[in-house]
């Protein structure tokens, strides 16, 4: 994640919008190059700019020099949930509830959760793509609660995660219905 600047030129003037990230203020940043912009105005998050074209290098090379000064780990990826649910809550009754939810979409997207010291038991990789989708079994390292489920398309640092080693997840809840009713998460990360 990074903050971001998009502008058009107009007769030699770029004029632009400003969206930035949790953590980076934009107002300090762009206001160390302030002699490269003829205005800008806005607070932490969001603002508006103008440039003459010609200033256009100078002002990246002068924003590359400020984000090189700020703490790498702002620009690394935030894995948001919806709620910290501990692994033995994963039930089929939870599933199911969620269910009544349904539709889910852009306006009603389907709950994130986080669980905490979840131990990798077993992970096998299924489907055709070389093994990136795996099919998992997860237990609480402190309840011993187990629940299954898939990572689709699991980046190679979680394929090659040590079984048993406690893990922080982040995932959805479904019910699988293969053979019986059974509350399964749908993994989205893990760190």
């Amino acid at each position: 994640q990074v903050p971001v600047l998009v502008g058009t030129e107009h007769n030699g003037i770029i004029k632009g919008s400003i969206r930035s990230i949790d953590g980076i203020n934009m107002v300090p940043v762009m206001q160390q190059s302030n002699s490269l912009l003829l205005s800008f105005g806005g607070h932490e998050k969001a603002g508006g700019f103008s440039l003459s074209q010609d200033n256009l290098e100078a002002l990246i090379a002068s924003l590359d020099t400020a984000f090189a000064t700020l703490d790498s780990t702002l620009f690394e990826p935030v894995q948001h949930a919806d709620l910290t649910l501990p692994l033995p809550n994963v039930t089929t009754a939870l599933a199911l509830a969620l269910e009544s939810f349904e539709p889910y979409g852009e306006q009603n997207q389907k709950p994130l959760f986080m669980s905490h010291d979840v131990c990798i038991v077993d992970k096998q990789p299924v489907g055709r793509n070389g093994g990136s989708h795996m099919r998992v079994v997860l237990k609480d390292s402190h309840k011993g609660t187990i629940v299954k489920g898939m990572y689709f398309s699991a980046p190679q640092e979680f394929i090659s995660t040590p079984i048993n080693k406690p893990v922080s997840i982040v995932y959805q809840v479904e019910c699988n219905r293969w053979k019986d009713e059974e509350a399964q998460i749908m993994l989205q990360s893990t760190y």
